[in-house]
């Protein structure tokens, strides 16, 4: 893969063009270089047309490119108004039905907090685009938005590491999917699905599965589908094992998470039926 800049830890971005000067070229292989999110290593190629390359291969990239423009255009929106932002509250809605003192049922909204970062924790984190990350040896992804706190080496239920996937017209691919079940049990993290239709307006972050409201500094998010201590939610239900050859005495088996690189024939079928259950329904009614 070949990149557009690279960070010098003499503490400048060089382009390619840069590779030709030699007193450039000595600095960078001097110093060193990693990619812009300071990630990876990155090794100068002096050819007849210079570029910057990863100095190991990450192999085969599992990220789908969106082709609609409104995918990058809301993406970098959702990462101006984090930066802008000076608390961050997310939550997802639950509907109940209340008996009215008349004897009629009424559908009440209840607010139900997934997290909350006061504005003392949320000046510590930092937000990411296209964040790089290996799932495993031979693959890796780019996920669409990433933050994290700077204040600890490593992520915490207080301060979980964050990541918003902006789901316009595909979905996650299997292992992808796995690795977020993954680090959401043991890492501390958590992965929101932000959708948006094919054609949204781009000052427009509202729909019915989600939305975005900054208030005096807090900015209050609003989502449908996410992926928390291991399991996928759609609202307040956790969408877990439903297949006979997991069931148990007691009920049904936890996958194994130990190994997740290797191919697991419930995974697969738990993937689809996400997929086919929750996403595609999701996308359909988004674009009626």
């Amino acid at each position: 893969m070949k990149h557009l800049k690279a960070f010098c830890y003499n503490g400048k971005e060089y382009e390619p063009s840069d590779i030709k000067s030699r007193n450039k070229l000595v600095e960078m292989r001097y110093h060193g270089l990693t990619d812009l999110n300071r990630e990876n290593i990155l090794i100068a190629v002096n050819s007849e047309n210079p570029y910057f390359r990863y100095k190991n291969s990450p192999g085969k990239c599992l990220t789908r490119n969106e082709q609609n423009p409104n995918h990058e255009i809301v993406k970098n929106k959702i990462i101006e108004i984090l930066e802008n932002s000076d608390s961050l509250s997310v939550f997802t809605n639950e509907f109940k039905k209340v008996k009215q003192t008349d004897g009629k049922s009424k559908t009440e909204i209840y607010r139900n907090s997934i997290l909350h970062l006061d504005t003392e924790i949320y000046s510590t984190y930092q937000w990411r685009t296209e964040s790089f990350k290996k799932i495993n040896s031979k693959e890796y992804t780019n996920f669409d938005i990433c933050g994290y706190s700077t204040s600890t080496p490593f992520s915490t239920s207080v301060k979980p590491k964050i990541f918003i996937e902006v789901v316009l017209s595909s979905f996650l691919k299997s292992k992808v999917f796995k690795f977020h079940c993954k680090t959401s049990q043991v890492d501390n993290s958590i992965t929101l699905f932000f959708y948006i239709p094919e054609n949204l307006n781009k000052n427009e972050l509202s729909s019915y599965w989600n939305s975005m409201l900054l208030e005096n500094g807090n900015l209050n998010v609003r989502i449908t589908q996410y992926i928390d201590n291991g399991y996928f939610y759609d609202g307040v239900n956790q969408i877990a094992y439903l297949y006979k050859d997991l069931e148990i005495e007691n009920g049904f088996e936890r996958p194994d998470f130990t190994d997740y690189d290797i191919e697991n024939e419930y995974w697969e079928k738990h993937f689809l039926y996400v997929r086919d259950n929750y996403f595609k329904k999701a996308r359909k009614k988004l674009n009626k």
